[in-house]
């Protein structure tokens, strides 16, 4: 079972989400969600899987949330036809504290039918769908969580369980900037410590660092690689206050593979 972090994150990590993420809602999402929308608009029926996906607040913002107050959203086309091409999304996430507050969310917008979050860790023993059941796979800052070991065996089930020609659609941190915010060199496997917020006022989080050419490696054994795109700022009005997303090296990269 990987680790996430220290004691009471849950809370710390529901305490980021409602104050607003400037690296998730600026620098990620604008990149993320305009592959996962452009899917959904051209495959009706989907069932969708999102792995690590905390409160679901994903899923939410993807099929529910007001396309006005959500950048990443803003003046896509394909919103409309994504949210009625869903027929199911399903979140998995390995902390109850999260999932249960993904229910009162759920309560909150009327209990819609096509959407769940299901409690499970997701390791080298994860077991919860049929092979070649789900349209498409997604994930948001998980991968880096996983110890080399399971990553290796959720990259094997999620080919496994997608059908033929899906795709794993994902974003997670560039390699180069886990090394600049961890203030030093590592090897592949690592296990090391990541702050949220400039002093980590949002906790700190385990994660394990995966080389550049290990994670190529091991996605090409089960997937080609449609695109990798770097994720960056949408907006400049945050260049003082988080100058780190301005940098040359981008902080994340959004992944589109195609199932072999």
């Amino acid at each position: 079972m990987h680790e996430y972090g220290k004691s009471n994150w849950e809370s710390l990590w529901e305490k980021l989400e409602q104050a607003g993420n400037v690296g998730i809602d600026y620098v990620i999402n604008p990149s993320l969600y305009p592959q996962i929308l452009n899917f959904l608009a051209q495959h009706p029926n989907s069932i969708v899987v999102d792995f690590g996906c905390g409160t679901n607040l994903m899923g939410i913002q993807l099929l529910f949330g007001y396309k006005a107050s959500i950048p990443a959203l803003q003046n896509n086309p394909n919103v409309d036809h994504a949210r009625f091409n869903t027929l199911l999304y399903i979140g998995v996430e390995g902390s109850q504290e999260l999932i249960d507050q993904s229910n009162r969310y759920f309560h909150d917008i009327g209990e819609p039918k096509n959407i769940a979050s299901v409690q499970t860790h997701i390791d080298k023993n994860f077991s919860l769908f049929d092979n070649q059941s789900v349209d498409l796979c997604v994930s948001r800052n998980f991968l880096m969580h996983l110890s080399l070991e399971d990553f290796l065996a959720h990259m094997a089930d999620v080919s496994k369980i997608l059908k033929p020609g899906s795709f794993y659609i994902f974003t997670t941190l560039n390699p180069n900037y886990e090394l600049k915010k961890a203030g030093r060199e590592m090897v592949n496997g690592e296990r090391y410590e990541f702050q949220h917020g400039k002093s980590g006022e949002y906790g700190i989080f385990y994660h394990y660092y995966k080389t550049r050419e290990f994670f190529k490696e091991t996605i090409g054994k089960y997937f080609e690689i449609e695109k990798i795109e770097d994720c960056t700022p949408i907006s400049d009005k945050y260049t003082e206050t988080h100058a780190r997303y301005y940098d040359s090296e981008p902080m994340a990269q959004t992944y589109v593979l195609k199932v072999k």
